[in-house]
């Protein structure tokens, strides 16, 4: 069994204000860049970590919003890149953002809400530009990249429009749209909330209720597939290529399953821990194996959490998350057990169990990066022991 020993740095501790962390990705430079949630600092939403330095920046204010009117609440209330952050053909970062209220607000109007932003930030620099609103009125809930890395794909809630943003041309043309209902942020919803392109440059992701689609990017084709996924939610929660060209997906639900691409065949693997919900988070490792994280929190607080949370952004829940892998090769899939951070120097530590996770990403070395959300804003650092 593979195990890891973790390590939580705590983000808000560098980048202030920040309360979730949503997607993850390594750049040309070697270092971890990741998109977050900051109602309390506006446009503070990307942190640069280097593992050579161990360090965290604050990559400074990424989007200055001048079109929302300050009576607006969702004005502040966006994050970057829900699952919707890549680096372009030029080097440059390139997300998209959402809202985190939207419809769950009694008092919302959907033609007074502007929309999300596609935004770009250039490590070279340090530049970030705002590129401007993608689709009136609605945010980006999924993003993907094709392989040529010069067309970002979008969906959108709440009216499911999948757009392209042409990088080079810094244009956005709504190609499609999908079918489902349009409160898809409620409870998971019915909308896919991760999308993939596979190395055709055919991007897959769920609509409807746990049916796949397909858009090919070159020839500006949508299909609307009747292929099922497995759970009853019928959502792709997270959704990567595989370095064997099939694509890997979990489900609101933690249904853990393989599509091939050339054919549309679905395998399903089942659940990597049967209690458990929420698959939001898959990376492949260097050697082509599939690490995932399952689980989120419950609602029984801990002594110390009520003792010893330093500011409102911290929430009591306990974590139950579990990381598992998956074998391509033999097709087994293994619970590997709690992402617990054991180190008493560290808020928590010694009795912190991750809760639900966004994103991960693998360094070359088999490091594994794990952002935390909707409780706390950490990055759990998983260095595996020989």
């Amino acid at each position: 069994m593979d195990t890891f020993r973790y390590r939580t740095i705590v983000l808000d501790s560098y980048v202030k204000g920040a309360e979730f962390v949503t997607r993850l990705r390594f750049g040309p430079d070697g270092c971890l860049y990741g998109a977050m949630t900051n109602r309390n600092r506006p446009g503070h939403v990307l942190f640069r970590y280097g593992p050579s330095a161990d360090a965290v920046t604050d990559c400074g204010r990424i989007l200055e919003d001048t079109e929302t009117s300050p009576l607006q609440k969702d004005r502040y209330d966006i994050k970057l890149g829900h699952h919707a952050l890549e680096f372009g053909y030029d080097g440059k970062l390139y997300g998209a953002t959402s809202s985190t209220y939207l419809t769950w607000d009694a008092d919302y109007k959907y033609e007074e809400v502007v929309g999300g932003h596609m935004v770009s930030y250039d490590p070279a620099t340090g530049a970030a530009e705002d590129l401007g609103v993608l689709v009136s009125h609605n945010f980006t809930m999924a993003g993907a990249i094709d392989p040529t890395r010069t067309k970002f794909v979008g969906m959108v809630v709440p009216l499911n429009y999948l757009y392209v943003y042409d990088i080079r041309r810094r244009r956005v043309e709504v190609k499609a749209q999908l079918r489902g209902p349009w409160d898809v942020l409620m409870w998971g919803g019915y909308q896919t909330h991760d999308i993939v392109c596979d190395g055709d440059g055919v991007v897959w992701g769920s609509y409807g209720k746990g049916r796949l689609f397909r858009y090919d990017v070159a020839r500006e084709a949508l299909t609307e597939t009747q292929i099922r996924i497995p759970g009853d939610v019928g959502v792709i929660d997270s959704i990567v290529r595989g370095n064997d060209g099939m694509l890997y997906a979990g489900t609101w639900d933690a249904h853990f399953f393989r599509i091939d691409p050339r054919t549309g065949a679905v395998k399903t693997y089942g659940k990597p821990v049967p209690d458990l919900r929420r698959n939001g988070a898959l990376a492949v490792a260097p050697d082509g194996r599939v690490f995932g994280v399952v689980g989120g929190y419950s609602n029984m607080p801990s002594l110390y959490y009520m003792n010893n949370m330093p500011s409102s952004n911290y929430n009591p829940a306990i974590g139950n998350a579990h990381l598992f892998v998956f074998d391509p090769a033999t097709e087994r899939l293994e619970d590997l057990g709690f992402i617990r951070d054991e180190d008493p120097a560290t808020f928590g530590g010694g009795l912190k169990i991750c809760a639900t996770v966004h994103d991960m990403a693998i360094a070359p070395d088999g490091t594994l990066y794990i952002g935390e959300t909707d409780r706390y804003p950490h990055l759990y650092v998983g260095a595996p022991v020989a």
